[in-house]
């Protein structure tokens, strides 16, 4: 993102058609032409999710001391983690419809018959809709240990500026 606004509007942006795609399909995806739309609209919302996470998430891997950069990563994590709960309806009501409608819907649509497939391999496995919502909004909480060994690892590891040829570097664990 070339600015911290930009960035700030994806965010909200993200949210507010999260909020709009969750408003729009929960409860109805009972047929085909239904499930493929709703498809069609979660693939730019997760590409927007996995997006905005990378950006939050590489700038505070540089630097790891960095407050503004922490501040960023725990509010992206947080806000994201919301709407993944608000969106965890989707693969439960995929779960629940009919093999048939699955199938017409996989024949109609080949951007979403691999993701069909998976749903339909992973029906035995899921879990209610409420269980599977609680999962997504426990995601920070879930991946804080592999933050705190990430911290731990490089927080205080340094990493000097060196100088070539008169021109000055400065050295990162990811620049390194």
């Amino acid at each position: 993102f070339e600015t911290e606004e930009i960035y700030e509007q994806s965010l909200n942006t993200v949210e507010e058609e999260g909020r709009l795609f969750a408003e729009t399909y929960e409860g109805n995806l009972k047929d085909a032409k239904t499930i493929n739309a709703a498809l069609d609209a979660y693939r730019p919302l997760l590409e927007m999710m996995h997006r905005l996470s990378t950006y939050a998430e590489l700038e505070r891997e540089a630097d790891l001391l960095s407050e503004k950069a922490a501040k960023r990563y725990a509010s992206c994590m947080a806000r994201l983690a919301d709407l993944s709960a608000k969106l965890a309806f989707l693969d439960g009501e995929l779960s629940q419809a009919e093999d048939a409608v699955l199938e017409e819907a996989r024949s109609a649509s080949a951007e979403n018959a691999n993701y069909l497939a998976e749903v339909q391999k992973k029906k035995p496995h899921l879990l209610s809709q409420a269980e599977e919502g609680l999962l997504a909004a426990l995601q920070p909480t879930l991946d804080s240990p592999y933050q705190t060994y990430s911290d731990i690892k490089f927080g205080d590891t340094e990493f000097p500026a060196f100088e070539v040829n008169g021109k000055r570097y400065e050295m990162t664990y990811n620049s390194f």
